[in-house]
């Protein structure tokens, strides 16, 4: 289990879990699920990232966002979470439903998106 704070967002709770230090990566759950998927994973990668899972806004423990639930909704709502903990860019790792508005912000605001950092291949290879 991951241990959780909640953080106000938009004028919204907002589940969300910080371990570790460094590299920002950030872990984007699916559909119907909530941000303890990643319970067994965001502690090992928090040995050499800093790690984030959070419900999104609507599940788990998040209360809904006002707007639409695109993926590209979904990705200017992560780009306002990464705004709030002053990450200016980060590792997306999503699955399923959160692979999506990682996708988007990808295409959207690559500046925003690490891909190919050196230190991901020794964590995750």
């Amino acid at each position: 289990m991951l241990t959780t704070t909640v953080e106000i967002h938009r004028d919204r709770r907002v589940r969300v879990a910080h371990l570790g230090h460094g590299t920002p990566i950030i872990l984007l759950h699916g559909y119907p699920d909530n941000m303890h998927i990643w319970s067994r994973l965001a502690p090992m990668l928090s040995n050499s990232f800093e790690v984030i899972a959070f419900d999104w806004p609507g599940m788990g423990q998040s209360q809904p966002w006002p707007g639409g639930a695109t993926p590209f909704h979904m990705a200017e709502r992560l780009v306002s979470l990464l705004d709030d903990w002053k990450i200016d860019k980060a590792a997306l790792v999503g699955m399923d439903m959160g692979g999506q508005p990682a996708l988007a912000l990808a295409a959207k605001c690559p500046q925003r998106v690490l891909l190919g950092h050196p230190q991901f291949a020794g964590a995750m290879g």
